[in-house]
């Protein structure tokens, strides 16, 4: 009997800590995956900065004094050509894809032009001869403005999708959560709830939209 109660407390014990490692071995590789992906994306999006002002500046203005300082946090005007410049590459990727064919968006296409001239050429709007291109702005914008200007090349660097794969997935989160009126909801808490509390439901929404997205996108 005796024998039998030992064998058993140290069967339970050696289960206990082959969890135990594993648990340990687990958090450990999630670290370095997470601190080599992030490494990756730093370099990316170094590489991303350093076209951007190649394609934006004279050949004068590119020193290498200039080039040194990406390492510093942008600037809200720097920020803005960078959503600005992810914005015009995501456009081209997704009129280049069949996404903007997808009936489902042309809600979209729609929601594009002022509600009182959609409802009445409502017909002329669907056969516009633009009909690609406005639908491939609208996902890009929304896709950007709601996820960041790194929002695609994170997802691409996690799930290896194209980056129109990428907006198709968040249009079906977008959708499929209701999202426009989730935001809404919050944007009409302007001076009614504390700042860092509102900044806090908006990166709650963020991080949904990362992790439903990546999912879709498996």
């Amino acid at each position: 009997m005796r024998s039998s109660s030992l064998a058993t407390r140290l069967f339970l014990s050696a289960t206990a800590w082959v969890v135990v490692i594993l648990l340990i071995t687990g958090i450990a590789l999630s670290s370095v995956y997470r601190a080599a992906t992030e490494r990756a994306f730093d370099r990316r999006l170094n590489l991303y900065l350093r076209t951007l002002i190649a394609e934006v500046a004279t050949p004068d203005d590119l020193t290498e004094h200039q080039f040194q300082s990406l390492g510093e946090p942008l600037t809200r005007a720097e920020l803005g050509v960078l959503l600005a410049y992810a914005k015009i590459v995501l456009f081209d990727d997704i009129l280049a894809s069949p996404v903007p064919d997808d009936p489902h968006f042309e809600s979209d296409l729609v929601g594009y032009f002022p509600e009182k001239m959609s409802k009445k050429y409502e017909g002329e709007i669907r056969s516009h001869r633009l009909r690609r291109e406005i639908i491939a702005t609208e996902l890009g914008n929304d896709t950007v403005n709601r996820g960041g200007p790194t929002f695609i090349s994170r997802l691409q660097d996690l799930t290896g999708r194209a980056a129109p794969e990428v907006v198709a997935a968040f249009a079906v989160v977008r959708d499929g959560f209701e999202l426009p009126q989730v935001y809404r909801a919050i944007d009409v808490l302007d001076t009614k709830i504390d700042g860092d509390a509102q900044l806090g439901l908006y990166q709650q929404v963020g991080r949904l939209v990362h992790a439903a997205s990546a999912w879709f996108l498996k």
